[in-house]
């Protein structure tokens, strides 16, 4: 069965040419002119190494520093290293479970390693709110958890410091478009109190 899942991963790898994926993405970030932006977050796929490699000709071809993408599978030192050559790192693996609910206590502590080298850190997929900036202390996340909710027929509510979703009522119809901008809404306050309520690393 492992050999199954080895076979497919390098299957999949051997089908898509990294080198020409990374020229059109930098050209796309020399064209735009487009500062922070992601190495290619595909260790699963191609393996730490690899990456690294993709991750130095992309930074040759913009003349710019990424922002790498930190898994658990990278160990502790890899972390140490990053946080000290780069301004900000990324967290992923949070949405898929590789970060799991009860490892979720060691997040506040990446992140404060990364602070004492003024390095910010990223929390990808990062919306429930026990993953909050003020509990683990990220500096910014991102989120498509509000552009969902017409899909699995949920509204949520801002209540002035947390977002609670609602169920559609039984029996009742929903207007997706309406939906879609109403949790837009909701989610851009909540994002706008943790602006101005969250954690700054600056006096």
């Amino acid at each position: 069965e492992q050999f199954k899942k080895a076979n497919a991963k390098s299957s999949k790898s051997e089908t898509v040419d990294w080198n020409s994926y990374v020229a059109r993405y930098a050209d796309f970030i020399l064209e735009h002119d487009i500062h922070d932006f992601f190495e290619l977050d595909i260790d699963s796929v191609v393996g730490l190494s690899k990456v690294e490699d993709l991750r130095k000709s992309l930074e040759h071809r913009t003349a710019r520093q990424s922002i790498p993408v930190w898994h658990k599978s990278r160990g502790l030192d890899n972390w140490n290293s990053l946080i000290k050559d780069y301004p900000c790192v990324a967290i992923g693996g949070i949405v898929v479970g590789e970060i799991r609910r009860n490892q979720f206590k060691y997040l506040r502590k990446l992140c404060d390693i990364a602070h004492d080298h003024a390095c910010e850190v990223h929390g990808l997929g990062v919306s429930h709110e026990q993953l909050g900036t003020n509990r683990y202390r990220f500096d910014s996340t991102d989120t498509s958890v509000w552009s969902v909710g017409h899909r699995f027929a949920y509204v949520y509510k801002f209540t002035g410091k947390r977002t609670i979703k609602f169920p559609k009522p039984e029996g009742q119809l929903m207007d997706a478009e309406k939906v879609i901008a109403h949790n837009f809404m909701e989610w851009f306050k909540y994002q706008r109190y943790l602006l101005h309520a969250g954690w700054s690393m600056k006096p």
